[in-house]
């Protein structure tokens, strides 16, 4: 839940063996016998249960987030657990090790890798109220894969503070090398450097356990490789790293050999050698087809970019917005060119699952265009484990924008007096109105009722927590560009979970960031699910934009500090 916890690799507890099982084998993700290996395997389960819970304990909720591939690396889910304390859930898909964020309560957090079955006990009695942060006493792990966990724990704690502390400066300078903040020799020095200390408290922790070397090695070569990449955008990597990058095959459905796909998808799509895409004269192609203002906009942009010298300088600013009014009007049109172009390029470099899962990768940005863009990708995967999780995301997004579409549809016949968002709390001298909402038992209500309170208006919701760094970050920026637009028809929403939190923090927040606008502290499990109707499913902070003609988009933005009046004004339809 936290960010510091991404630093984390895959956890287990480290009590209840007095042996370790035998070591996993895993095939690679991108074998070409993994098609094969999955077609008639089950999803793996877990099973929890909790030993003398105190009779006021009450229900007991179990939340996790699955990692996957596909427009979002992890989705939430909840349940709880039953009157005889014990649960278990069945993995949404067939993944082989595929990691989870588990929170059971207030009695543990931790991450598991799970493949055929894990079982999960907690002694409350042992615990004693207090939440067990990773493992501890009161907690073990059995069952096929308890074994795999026990010794992937002990690895993540073995010298932990030294190797997050490595992890964090390699990260860092990774961030700062993409930004140009460093220089890239600077950057391969220190990822060097980073590699042999990794490398080294690897190998003292294989010593104890030689069976496991080899997942051990993988999973840290995914982190390594994965942000090694990110700097390299547009540029080639050197030849000594890029010959063991190309080579290297992730084990693991994890953070790290998710992440891995996807920073190698990226600097191959947008690698310095690749011819540019002209998405002008492609547009042109079908110029016949479109209406008076999109063959407008397309003579526009073709006057301005034959412009040369100072009068090209000059019209840099009326360039762009033009470019800007390319995009709301040829959406769908330059989505597909865009995956399209994206697509031959990795089948010019990559065939089999390895191209599969590239290509999926480049579901995150076209997932608004999904109609589109999906069935498009489909055409263009050959393995039918990548197919099936295009497949399920279509239908997903498509049985989600229904339910979004019935949703408002209902909104425009509700009374004023039915618009219940929230116990009202406060309203503060800012411009904050404060609610909370535990009440109503329907996400689809809320979204119904917050819809119709702002008629009129677009809505710009920010899904934010008291505990997330970057959300914290970014507030400031959003509450800058809602002061320096107050002129525009936007209503600002923030959405704060209560998981991980409790409303003295939240409102203390508040009060400290002072952005005006609507502020609602959330029940954790109503807020997964109103991210789950606007397909807005990952982490923290995630926007949502309702623009003025009630159409919900999860991707127009990113970050409120890469948001212009320009900018601003396109995502909500003015």
């Amino acid at each position: 839940m936290k960010s510091t916890l991404l630093l984390c690799l895959l956890l287990g507890s480290l009590y209840g063996f007095a042996q370790k099982g035998a070591p996993p084998n895993p095939l690679a993700l991108d074998d070409a016998g993994m098609d094969g290996y999955l077609k008639n395997r089950k999803p793996a389960k877990i099973s929890i249960q909790v030993h003398h819970l105190p009779a006021s304990a009450g229900r007991i909720k179990v939340s996790y987030s699955l990692v996957h591939f596909g427009a979002q690396s992890q989705i939430a889910r909840q349940t709880v657990l039953g009157k005889d304390g014990t649960v278990t859930i069945v993995l949404d898909e067939n993944l082989p090790y595929q990691q989870l964020w588990l929170t059971v309560d207030s009695l543990l957090y931790t991450g598991i890798v799970v493949n055929s079955d894990l079982h999960i006990s907690i002694d409350a009695a042992i615990t004693k109220g207090q939440e067990i942060y990773l493992a501890g006493n009161g907690v073990q792990f059995s069952g096929t894969d308890g074994a795999l966990n026990s010794v992937l724990n002990e690895h993540t704690l073995f010298r932990k503070k030294e190797r997050d502390s490595i992890e964090s400066y390699f990260v860092n300078q990774s961030l700062l090398a993409a930004n140009k903040k460093i220089t890239l020799e600077t950057f391969l020095q220190t990822a060097d450097l980073a590699y042999r200390q990794l490398q080294q408290t690897d190998e003292e922790f294989i010593g104890k356990y030689p069976g496991y070397g080899e997942i051990i090695r993988n999973e840290t070569n995914s982190m390594y490789y994965g942000w090694f990449c990110v700097p390299f955008t547009f540029k080639n990597i050197p030849a000594q790293y890029w010959e063991r990058i190309k080579t290297h095959q992730p084990y693991f459905v994890s953070n790290d050999g998710v992440a891995f796909y996807q920073q190698l998808s990226n600097y191959i799509v947008y690698n310095s050698n690749n011819a540019a895409i002209n998405i002008q004269s492609l547009l042109y192609k079908n110029y016949a087809k479109y209406n008076e203002t999109q063959k407008s906009i397309l003579d526009s942009i073709n006057y301005y970019e034959q412009l040369s010298g100072p009068e090209r300088e000059k019209s840099k600013k009326e360039l762009n917005n033009l470019y800007n009014k390319r995009y709301s009007h040829f959406t769908d049109e330059q989505s597909m060119l865009t995956m399209q172009h994206q697509i031959n390029i990795i089948e010019n470099n990559h065939t089999g699952a390895r191209a599969d899962l590239l290509k999926i990768c480049l579901m995150g940005g076209l997932k608004e265009q999904y109609n589109t863009t999906y069935p498009f990708l489909l055409k263009h995967l050959t393995t039918d484990w990548c197919k099936r999780i295009v497949q399920t995301q279509l239908a997903e997004s498509i049985s989600r924008q229904k339910e979004v579409d019935s949703l408002f549809n209902i909104a425009q016949k509700i009374n004023d007096t039915q618009l219940y968002i929230g116990k009202p709390l406060v309203q503060l001298a800012f411009g904050a109105q404060l609610y909370r909402l535990d009440s109503l038992t329907k996400a689809a209500d809320f979204i119904v009722n917050l819809k119709a309170k702002f008629k009129g208006k677009a809505i710009i919701i920010d899904f934010w927590a008291t505990w997330c760094g970057p959300c914290l970050s970014d507030i400031p920026r959003g509450k800058k560009l809602h002061e320096d637009n107050k002129d525009l028809p936007i209503e600002y929403v923030y959405l704060c979970t209560t998981g991980g939190s409790n409303e003295k923090s939240w409102k203390n927040h508040v009060v400290d960031l002072k952005a005006p606008g609507t502020h609602i502290f959330v029940n954790d499990v109503m807020i997964t699910e109103i991210k789950r109707i606007f397909n807005a499913s990952g982490g923290f902070p995630a926007y949502v934009v309702i623009d003025l003609q009630g159409n919900a988009s999860a991707s127009k933005i990113r970050f409120m500090s890469e948001v212009t009046r320009a900018t601003l004004q396109s995502v909500v339809g003015l």
